[in-house]
């Protein structure tokens, strides 16, 4: 499908979460291998989260996820803020769950290497569609606008996004 979107002269972003439940090194690199042969515009690697109601929340231990204290976690994670175009490993810890034994820590380093691997091989990631789309409104190559607006958010300047903003709205 996303070959078929290409070649139409659509834009792809797709979204994968790494490490995921049963993930083993061979279904990794089979993942790897998928993007590296369907080239999609953007890869959105995320790392896998519990949210209440969902199939992984039901069935927990099925998948491998532990919760230390589940009232207290999921309250925090309902709040838990996530900057988009902050890199993961700036995200603030959110503690209390583990997946296989992996903390939160130990997912966002290995999100962030699969992540890594993927840009060292020339795709782009961490790019959402609605960060493409802005992208495409500027005129502007996406992984330039991804490096601008990450560049401005982290070194707080405000002037630059405010204009970055305002085009976009203008486009």
């Amino acid at each position: 499908a996303i070959k078929i979107c290409k070649k139409l002269g659509l834009n792809v972003v797709v979204s994968i979460i790494t490490p995921a439940p049963g993930e083993t090194e061979k279904t990794k690199q089979e993942t790897m291998d998928l993007l590296l042969d369907v080239k999609p515009d953007s890869t959105f690697v995320c790392i896998p989260v519990l949210v209440l109601g969902t199939e992984w929340e039901k069935n927990k231990q099925k998948y491998g996820f532990k919760i230390q204290c589940p009232q207290k976690f999921f309250k925090k994670a309902m709040a838990y803020k996530v900057n988009l175009l902050s890199p993961s490993a700036l995200w603030k810890p959110l503690s209390g769950y583990s997946l296989n034994q992996k903390s939160f820590k130990e997912l966002v380093e290995e999100s962030s290497l699969f992540s890594q691997s993927l840009e060292k091989r020339g795709l782009l990631t961490q790019l959402t569609d609605e960060m493409f789309l802005m992208a495409k409104y500027l005129k502007m190559p996406p992984r330039e606008f991804r490096d601008k607006s990450r560049q401005y958010l982290l070194t707080g300047d405000y002037q630059k996004m405010k204009r970055l903003v305002e085009k976009i709205n203008r486009e």
